[in-house]
């Protein structure tokens, strides 16, 4: 019994993983670590970079945003879609919305006007 010794059953000294654009990001997000009420999200924010508050570095996520759309940039959205220079007939509901059937369904199309 004398000769036995203790040692430890797990390492104390765990290495966190610290994101390299953490120093070059414009906003971070924060772990909410708490008990979360359903569909609640893990991370808080985003938050902007360069606001001082104290938190560990564990909770801390750098975000990656989308760049803000400019008016010039904005996709055009059309009211209709392209004329089909076709000699099938083309179907509208009475909301003005297209309808395009199947092959086997256009032999047995009937209009009411």
């Amino acid at each position: 019994m004398q000769n036995l010794q203790a040692f430890l059953t797990r390492l104390t000294s765990n290495p966190i993983f610290i994101p390299t654009d953490l120093k070059t990001c414009s906003h971070v997000f924060l772990h909410h670590d708490a008990v979360r009420k359903p569909l609640q999200p893990i991370y808080d924010g985003p938050f902007k970079n360069g606001r001082e508050s104290v938190v560990s570095m564990d909770r801390v996520k750098p975000a990656y945003l989308d760049k803000p759309v400019t008016e010039n940039s904005a996709s055009v959205f059309h009211s209709k879609p392209p004329d089909m220079v076709t000699g099938k007939s083309i179907l509208v509901t009475r909301s003005g919305r297209y309808v395009r059937l199947p092959d086997r369904y256009k032999a047995c199309t009937v209009q009411l006007h």
